[in-house]
C-alpha cells in the first residue's frame, strides 16, 4: 500500500510543535506564500525566503478556481496548472520541498476542490505540518473531518465579516496560528492601510478566547504596512502578492523584500 493510502502517517506530517515553536520567538511572526509549481520561480526560493528570514512558508497549491486570489496570485496558479501541476504532482513537489527544508515549517495553502479522504491523504503524505483553507471555516466541516483523520491539523481563515461559529471554531484551535484579512477582496497589494475594521476584529477574537498567533495578511506591500499591521494587534503578517511579484524579477529581490520586512519588524 502506498503513502497516500495509508495516510502518510509514516512520515513527519502535522508537527504541531514545529509551527508553534517558529511562531513563539518573541518577536512578531512572519509568514510567507510560496507559490507552488509556478515554472518562472526558481526552486531556491524557498530556501531563499527562510534564509532572509520567514518563520513558516505557505505553499500555494495551484487550484482551478482561486476565487480569493488577485492577478499575481492567480496567474502563477494558471501557470502551474499549464505546468501539469494537479493534486497529487503537488504532493510530490511539497514532499520534495521538505527534503530541502528540513525541519522548517510548511503549511498547504490551498482550496478545498474536490475533498475527500485521498484528498487528505495525499495532503499528509506531502509532509507539511498543517493545513489552511481559504473559505470560512464553518463550511469546512468534511475537510475537517477528513484531514483530523490523518492528522493534518486545519488552520481557520477568517475574513473580517466575523460569524460567530467561525469564531467558534477558530477558539477551538489549539495549535498554529489564525489568518486574518486585513481588507476585505482578493489578494494583492494596496496602496492604502488595511481596513478601519481589523484592530477592533483582532480585539474581539482574542475576547472571544482564540489563542493562537492572529496571522493577517492581504494588501501588504512591504515593511512599512507589515510594521503597521503589528501596532494594530496583529502577532504575525503574512505577505504573499508582494512575494510572488518579486519573485518573477528573481530570487534575489523577493529575498531582499523579506530581508528588509524582517528587520522592521525586529526592530519594532
Amino acid at each position: 500500500m502506498s503513502e497516500v493510502e495509508h495516510g502518510g502517517r509514516g512520515r513527519d506530517v502535522a508537527s504541531s510543535r514545529r509551527l508553534d515553536e517558529a511562531l513563539a520567538k518573541g518577536r512578531p511572526g512572519l509568514v510567507c506564500y510560496l507559490p507552488l509549481g509556478d515554472p518562472l520561480v526558481s526552486e531556491d526560493l524557498a530556501t531563499a525566503l527562510l534564509e532572509a528570514g520567514a518563520d513558516v512558508l505557505e505553499v500555494g497549491v495551484p487550484a482551478a478556481n482561486p476565487r480569493l486570489d488577485g492577478p499575481v496570485v492567480a496567474e502563477s496558479m494558471r501557470r502551474a496548472r499549464a505546468a501539469g501541476v494537479g493534486h497529487h504532482e503537488a504532493m510530490e513537489l511539497v514532499r520534495a520541498l521538505r527534503d530541502r527544508v528540513g525541519d522548517r515549517p510548511l503549511v498547504w495553502m490551498g482550496y478545498p476542490e474536490h475533498p475527500g479522504r485521498r484528498w487528505a491523504r495525499t495532503i499528509a503524505a506531502s509532509g507539511v505540518d498543517a493545513v489552511l483553507l481559504a473559505d470560512a471555516p464553518r463550511r469546512l466541516a468534511g475537510p475537517r473531518r477528513w484531514l483530523n483523520e490523518v492528522g493534518a491539523p486545519l488552520l481557520c481563515f477568517l475574513d473580517l465579516e466575523l460569524d460567530p461559529a467561525d469564531v467558534g471554531l477558530a477558539s477551538a484551535v489549539t495549535s498554529g496560528y489564525v489568518m486574518v484579512q486585513a481588507v476585505p477582496g482578493r489578494t494583492g497589494v494596496r496602496a492604502g492601510g488595511p481596513d478601519a475594521r481589523l484592530p477592533g476584529v483582532l480585539a474581539e477574537l482574542r475576547r472571544s478566547g482564540v489563542r493562537v498567533p492572529l496571522a493577517v495578511g492581504f494588501g501588504i506591500a512591504g515593511a512599512e504596512p507589515a510594521c503597521n499591521l503589528v501596532r494594530l494587534g496583529a502577532d504575525a503578517v503574512v505577505i504573499g502578492s508582494a512575494v510572488v511579484d518579486a519573485a518573477l524579477a528573481g530570487t534575489a529581490r523577493a529575498a531582499t523584500l523579506i530581508a528588509e520586512v524582517r528587520k522592521a519588524l525586529d526592530a519594532g
